[in-house]
């Protein structure tokens, strides 16, 4: 009869494409290790593309053995493993737990393509490890749902095949096998709070409640599959409340509270952003309930803000502005394309010019005034911005390009017909890549005619 342990690969593999390719990831821990033996044992009866990756944290004196060891194991089962090395940064005030998984998990995603499966040997005892850690930090239905089974993971998937088998399953595995496995010294340093659990507090538990783990198990699912549920529902309120990802407050404070906190919460979740804690949350949607349509609202915290303006709120990383405008009067040539700090894209020119041509970068500081081909008179660039209905944070951020002193270009949205008259380049165009959201979305009007450009 299969062990527990095989039977649990199978599954796996039954249930995945033939041309998957699992990458398997190799602590060199009891856990890791037997589930890279069960799978490197099916290989022999299937054809699998099995690929082993050992990230060096670099937090343990023997981490360099660690290598070794996993580098001789993976060798002896006829695969290959790569090794990543990650430094990890003590001084954010983040647990190194956090701190390490975070590494771990973006070295993972570099080498994840479509067809990879991502396999990590979560089991039962982690998941009620998880399950505890998150209850004590008052999280909702989503981090009640622990871990999954099998979930998307950039583009490919992520795995835990042993998920329903406790620790003692992989440890009688790893005896009939003779497996041999690394022993972390760390697991007994009680200052983390998952080691602190399991040492200290689990055991007891299960001394009173046997049972306790395929418990919590059910629960784990009862919520998961819930959750599922509740996550369509809202999505599809969502929709309704979503504009280029810009919340309608009007529409979202018709809705009961607790719906509207389920809402935001979710708003954020899905834009990457790191969730605010509940008193935040309130906080939040007491600040924008009372935000009227010009409103300049703006709720921040760890690296997050939102904004609150004409009835809709944004959500925003939150950038530092002097790190921007340090790159005022930087010189960039025509198609040099150049990169702008914060994630606010890159900028670059074209021109038909015979003669060289060098344009500075510049942000507004007052005062800047061009005229808009097809226009006679002037304009002055904070009229564009009110009349256009630029947002108010935008005003100040959106690039300018000079000729010397002269405005050239706001942007990719406006030219100088003055500067295109004396230069002689009609063929003169700016291209802002991957910019931001700059237009208040409610109120898409088109640019003014003759304002854009060729």
């Amino acid at each position: 009869m299969l062990h527990p342990v095989d039977q649990a690969v199978q599954k796996l593999v039954k249930s995945n494409l033939k041309n998957t390719q699992y990458l398997i990831a190799l602590s060199g821990g009891l856990d890791s290790c037997v589930l890279l033996h069960a799978l490197a044992k099916l290989r022999t009866e299937n054809t699998l593309n099995l690929k082993v990756i050992h990230v060096n944290h670099q937090l343990q004196n023997m981490a360099d053995e660690w290598v070794n060891f996993c580098q001789s194991k993976v060798k002896d089962l006829g695969l290959n493993c790569a090794i990543e090395v990650v430094s990890i940064n003590k001084e954010t005030g983040d647990s190194l737990e956090a701190l390490a998984r975070h590494a771990r998990y973006a070295v993972f995603t570099h080498h994840m393509q479509a067809n990879t499966c991502l396999l990590t040997a979560h089991h039962s005892d982690d998941q009620f490890e998880t399950f505890l850690l998150q209850l004590f930090r008052g999280a909702g239905p989503k981090g009640l749902s622990s871990m999954a089974l099998q979930k998307s993971f950039g583009p490919g998937q992520h795995a835990r095949p042993l998920l329903a088998l406790s620790r003692e399953q992989l440890e009688d595995y790893a005896t009939k096998n003779k497996i041999q496995f690394i022993q972390d010294p760390s697991n007994t340093e009680i200052q983390f709070d998952r080691n602190f659990l399991r040492n200290n507090i689990i055991p007891q538990i299960k001394v009173r409640y046997p049972n306790v783990q395929k418990s919590v198990g059910r629960s784990v699912q009862h919520i998961a599959s819930e959750h599922f549920i509740l996550d369509a529902l809202l999505n599809d309120k969502l929709d309704n409340l979503l504009v280029e990802n810009t919340l309608d407050l009007r529409k979202l404070l018709l809705l009961e509270l607790d719906m509207q906190i389920l809402l935001l919460r979710k708003w954020i979740s899905d834009s990457q952003m790191q969730l605010p804690s509940t008193k935040i949350l309130q906080d939040i949607l007491s600040q924008l309930k009372h935000a009227h349509r010009e409103s300049k609202t703006t709720i921040t915290w760890a690296d997050v803000e939102i904004r609150a303006y004409s009835q809709r709120a944004f959500l925003l990383a939150k950038i530092d502005e002097d790190n921007y405008k340090q790159v005022a009067n930087s010189l960039i040539s025509k198609s040099e394309i150049y990169e702008l700090p914060e994630n606010y894209g890159s900028i670059s020119f074209n021109s038909d010019s015979a003669n060289p041509l060098q344009l500075s970068l510049g942000f507004r500081s007052g005062g800047e005034k061009l005229r808009l081909p097809k226009h006679k008179h002037h304009i002055s660039l904070k009229q564009l911005c009110q009349k256009n209905r630029v947002l108010p944070w935008m005003r100040s951020r959106i690039p300018l390009l000079f000729d010397g002193d002269v405005l050239v270009a706001i942007g990719d949205l406006w030219l100088n017909a003055d500067w295109l008259d004396e230069q002689k380049c009609p063929n003169f165009s700016v291209n802002w890549a991957n910019k931001p959201l700059i237009f208040v979305p409610e109120e898409k009007t088109q640019i003014e005619a003759g304002a854009s450009f060729g």
